[in-house]
């Protein structure tokens, strides 16, 4: 709690709230919601884009039917490719990666997990 009145005039107490922060893909000087990525697939049950590099990021998946996985790869990394082209980022690297999609200490699932997440679960 602050001690000092309320810029707005409140007479109540105020406050800030601490807490978790947005989770953002930071790749050189560019930030990337998480959203902007469609990372869903319709023959896998889980994908997760990890960032494992400034500029390096790998595919996890976890595929509905292990005959579509090349072709869910595949068609993921193009499309995540696609988002960081579009974006102004011509050299990143996305490929496909053996792990399969991790989750958080907390046992979350999350579809992107940006640099620092990504070093603590891979």
């Amino acid at each position: 709690f602050h001690t000092a009145p309320c810029p707005c005039g409140s007479p109540f107490r105020s406050f800030e709230v601490e807490g978790r922060e947005a989770t953002l893909v930071h790749v050189g000087g560019v930030t990337l919601s998480p959203l902007i990525f469609e990372l869903e697939h319709e023959r896998a049950r889980r994908v997760q884009l990890a960032q494992i590099g400034e500029k390096e990021f790998e595919i996890r998946i976890d595929p509905a039917d292990e005959t579509a996985a090349e072709i869910v790869f595949r068609e993921v990394v193009q499309s995540v490719t696609r988002v960081f082209r579009d974006n102004g980022l011509e050299d990143v690297t996305v490929r496909k990666s053996e792990t399969p999609p991790q989750l958080t200490a907390s046992g979350k699932f999350h579809e992107v997990l940006p640099l620092r997440a990504a070093k603590h679960q891979g």
